[in-house]
């Protein structure tokens, strides 16, 4: 194919130079000045074939090399990434703790007012009940005295009377149940409330530690 080149026509030999251009172009000022030097086809094909291989060898050392930097850069983003994942659990993470700390202490706040609540509740009722037995039990005194400073007409209306001393006791008994009744339904109240307190504690405590296990992880 080279020897139709060294014969051709003026016409051809007008474009001989773009053709030199393009084969440095293509190989390299060393390849051209092969192509275009006085050795025989055989000698040029040889050398060129040599040439060719020593850029293989450089273009695949190259690409072995483009290949490490590509994997180095990967691994640098990919390292970067989770660095920026970590950083952002972590700061998630101390935020939920935070938020966690706030709303254990608006409930703690919550469940102190309510006891408070309660207590009063129950203080005032207790109250309430006592004047009634007083009152009551005032009342059945005073029926007694009356009675016993006037036995003629006592036992007269010894009928009346012993039914008003059943009312009384009556309603001596219904406040003595209506207290115990109070007081039982305060100590479930309080044993409840007490419970709940004990279970939110304990919730947040395991809460705590396992975002404080959480945050160790992402730090290993």
């Amino acid at each position: 194919d080279l020897v139709p080149v060294a014969s051709s026509t003026s016409s051809n030999k007008r474009h001989s130079k773009p053709k030199k251009r393009d084969s440095a172009s293509l190989y390299g000022n060393d390849v051209a000045e092969i192509l275009i030097s006085n050795q025989t086809p055989e000698q040029k094909l040889e050398k060129v074939c040599t040439k060719y291989s020593e850029q293989l060898q450089i273009h695949k050392k190259l690409m072995a090399a483009y290949k490490m930097a590509e994997v180095k850069i990967a691994k640098m983003q990919k390292e970067n990434t989770l660095s920026q994942q970590q950083r952002s659990k972590a700061v998630l993470a101390r935020s939920r703790l935070e938020n966690l700390c706030r709303e254990l202490q608006k409930l703690n706040k919550a469940q102190k007012e309510q006891f408070e609540l309660k207590l009063r509740f129950e203080e005032e009722k207790r109250k309430e009940i006592t004047a009634k037995w007083q009152d009551a039990f005032g009342e059945m005194k005073s029926l007694s005295s009356r009675y016993t400073e006037n036995s003629t007409k006592m036992r007269e209306d010894s009928t009346e009377m012993r039914e008003k001393m059943k009312v009384v006791m009556e309603k001596i008994n219904f406040s003595e149940h209506q207290i115990e009744k109070v007081r039982h339904q305060t100590r479930l109240e309080l044993q409840l409330a007490a419970a709940q307190m004990t279970k939110l504690k304990m919730e947040h405590t395991a809460e705590k530690e396992a975002l404080l296990t959480e945050k160790q992880q992402l730090l290993l």
